[in-house]
């Protein structure tokens, strides 16, 4: 079974993690991964995690997912610079093209 994901980020799990606990409760019922970045909530002076990081650390395994006909869904604007990332990194292409 093929298992979807879903990338948030935050700047805080008690303020603006948005509908957590139903996605953290689908994704350990269904086939669906909740990958979350909760840019503040980490302890001063560590760095901080944001989704795009999160996504360079999973970006093999996002871009096994997608060309097995999964989706990835990403939170934010950045998504398209991500995918471009990700295609580039894992088929050592020059010229990309990511359809809708």
């Amino acid at each position: 079974m093929i298992e979807n994901t879903l990338y948030f980020g935050c700047r805080s799990g008690a303020k603006d993690e948005h509908y957590g606990a139903e996605w953290r409760q689908l994704s350990s019922q269904q086939n669906v991964s909740y990958r979350v970045a909760r840019s503040r909530d980490g302890p001063e002076g560590v760095k901080r995690t944001y989704v795009q990081d999160l996504i360079r650390e999973d970006a093999k395994s996002i871009w096994e997912l997608i060309s097995q006909g999964a989706w990835v869904y990403i939170s934010g604007f950045v998504h398209c610079f991500l995918l471009h990332f990700i295609k580039r990194k894992e088929t050592d292409l020059s010229v990309i093209q990511v359809g809708e």
